[in-house]
């Protein structure tokens, strides 16, 4: 009921106000000007928000549906009280707490025109008046860039599944280590290992040159393949080590062509180090091998 009323809505809104070149509609005009609701209420509204936001409408309707349901999460989170509130019955978001509780880590995304996406994100920080950091996905202008960290506002977007329960410093200041998925492009995914650290003024940072290969440190590492295809990194508890697929085209000749990648059979690995992952190829990850050989990493 509440979402086919806040469908309703969205569409009689969007008729009127067109999205007024994308500037944001008032959440009034959507949701009125209700009395403040319980978080029951709230999650189920925004629940049904980003259900409209990845759903069969049309692109305007469901930027509009995830500019509400931002909304309604910000307001949800401003409540010092709600920091560990459960997002459970909401399968949209992937909400991640850090091994030692200092942050929560809130990603999603949006489809836009057929074959793009649009990710979205929050860091939430576990202080006595906790923070709401944005994060707002920059992607497109920065697809290859694995040699520099980018702030909140130029964030590398994807949907991140595994904070992994090993830190690391950069700089003097504590590393997480993340595993995401990136949509990428119409006919390649990718996976990634990225890395979240907040620096001496409390400003988030994403990518840290803490992954060691022969070649080159990377600030991030990513594996892409066909969307046709799946392809796994995981972080192996008994191997302390963040194992994933080697991929090659499927025909020789696309050497490059990341749409015809897919898995060999065969596994990589960083290895976790103190100071650093290392880099090691062709790992057993069955037997639990993790002497590797001499590939190189890219």
């Amino acid at each position: 009921m509440l979402l086919s009323k806040i469908r309703c809505l969205l569409l009689c809104t969007s008729v009127s106000v067109h999205l007024q070149a994308q500037q944001a509609p008032d959440p009034s005009l959507i949701l009125g000007n209700d009395p403040p609701k319980s978080n029951m209420e709230l999650l189920a509204q925004l629940d049904s928000l980003l259900t409209i936001a990845v759903g069969p409408d049309s692109v305007p309707i469901r930027n509009q549906a995830n500019y509400m349901a931002i909304r309604t999460l910000i307001e949800i989170l401003s409540e010092p009280a709600n920091y560990s509130v459960k997002f459970d019955s909401i399968g949209v978001l992937s909400v991640l707490d850090a091994p030692d509780q200092t942050f929560r880590l809130i990603t999603w995304v949006v489809p836009q025109e057929p074959g793009s996406w649009r990710h979205f994100g929050c860091v939430l920080t576990h202080e006595k008046k906790p923070r709401i950091i944005g994060l707002i996905d920059q992607s497109d202008k920065y697809l290859d860039r694995n040699d520099t960290s980018f702030g909140s506002k130029a964030w590398y977007g994807q949907i991140y599944y595994a904070i992994i329960p090993k830190t690391q410093k950069h700089s003097g200041n504590t590393c997480y280590t993340l595993l995401g998925y990136d949509h990428h492009e119409p006919f390649s995914r990718r996976k990634m290992i990225d890395f979240l650290w907040f620096d001496d003024v409390g400003e988030v940072h994403f990518g840290a040159p803490l992954l060691e290969t022969e070649e080159k440190d990377y600030y991030r590492y990513w594996i892409e393949f066909s969307s046709e295809a799946s392809a796994a990194m995981r972080y192996d508890e008994e191997l302390q080590a963040i194992v994933f697929d080697y991929l090659a085209p499927r025909n020789p000749r696309n050497k490059g062509l990341y749409f015809d990648y897919v898995p060999d059979g065969t596994f990589d690995a960083f290895l976790f180090r103190k100071k650093a992952w290392e880099f090691r190829a062709d790992v057993d990850a069955r037997l639990k091998s993790i002497k590797g050989k001499a590939r190189r990493s890219k």
